[in-house]
């Protein structure tokens, strides 16, 4: 038998349903498995009985209950207090699964339909590479209706919109900038002179309720947008990881392009652009945070060059059919 790192764990439908809605992205456990897992499947329980959806594991926490519970507070444990205090009665230590990377399935999958004996586990139970790819396969199966959100990167004028326009006339996909998105939450969040931001966290809040909105509906989304962005002060910030995780991220592709290049685009477009200097500043502080920003959440990451259509499309096309 193949060894993998993944386990599949039965939730109660309440549970899995918050973990879909980004509510809870913490799991706890009395007992949780002895080896690392990276990979959790996750079944929903009667009345459900199906596998609703894959994740990974970003990080796994030990603690007592009080530690447990200042992290359910800060990271989102989609339970009271009471709860999880009475979860833990009598244990001095416990866990908590950090997910990221929630892949829904749509339709969900009846466990039946790929194992003829699969009996529920009470809590959790290991399982081999070839039943995980079994699993994935089905995934793979629903991609075209449910791949997830897909970050494309890059400073202002890199060519990305045009890239990801091109891309949606040829496959069924929704593509939206972020700043689309926030102008239509609020008209003056941004400044289409200066390209400043009023109000980072703030306009943040409004991107995750507006993508939250298109998946709900089920709808594929090329996400495009920035890592790092100027605030009203002209200052270079870095948006936290925590808002690609609560963006439900799938795979980031950053795209970059010579300053000239770039200066040259923003110039004819706009009639106006930044220095060739703070446009490289700017470029390498975004393709940086891009990539820490993947590896803090565990998924895929590449770095093409603008206009590269050809690349482009296979690396979404990889990245589309690789989870």
């Amino acid at each position: 038998m193949q060894e993998s790192n993944a386990v599949i764990i039965s939730l109660h439908p309440e549970h899995a349903n918050k973990i879909l809605s980004g509510e809870k992205k913490l799991e706890f456990r009395r007992v949780w498995a002895t080896k690392p897992v990276s990979t959790v499947v996750i079944y929903s329980t009667v009345p459900v009985k199906k596998f609703v959806a894959i994740a990974q594991v970003k990080q796994t926490h030990r603690g007592n209950p009080t530690s447990l519970w200042s992290l359910a507070k800060s990271i989102g444990g989609g339970l009271s207090r009471r709860a999880l205090y009475k979860y833990f009665e009598g244990k001095r230590l416990g866990y908590a699964i950090e997910f990221s990377s929630i892949r829904p399935f749509n339709p969900e999958i009846n466990p039946q339909s790929l194992f003829k004996n699969f009996h529920a586990p009470q809590s959790f139970t290991y399982i081999n590479k070839n039943d995980l790819n079994k699993i994935k396969g089905c995934l793979m199966k629903n991609h075209e209706k449910n791949w997830g959100n897909v970050f494309i990167v890059g400073v202002h004028g890199v060519g990305k919109s045009s890239m990801c326009e091109s891309f949606t006339k040829k496959y069924s996909a929704n593509h939206k900038t972020a700043s689309q998105l926030i102008s239509e939450a609020k008209i003056d969040a941004l400044s289409k002179d200066t390209k400043a931001v009023k109000d980072i966290a703030g306009n943040q809040e409004l991107l995750i309720a507006a993508v939250s909105k298109i998946r709900a509906s089920g709808e594929n989304l090329l996400l495009d947008g920035h890592c790092v962005l100027i605030n009203d002060e002209n200052i270079l910030t870095a948006l936290p990881t925590k808002v690609f995780s609560d963006l439900s991220i799938s795979a980031i592709i950053a795209v970059h392009d010579m300053p000239e290049l770039i200066q040259a685009r923003t110039m004819k477009r706009d009639g106006k652009s930044m220095s060739t200097n703070i446009i490289n500043e700017f470029q390498v502080l975004e393709l940086t945070r891009a990539e820490e920003i993947s590896k803090e959440l565990g998924i895929p990451f590449a770095k093409i060059q603008s206009f590269n259509q050809v690349e482009f499309e296979s690396i979404l096309n990889e990245f589309l059919h690789s989870n």
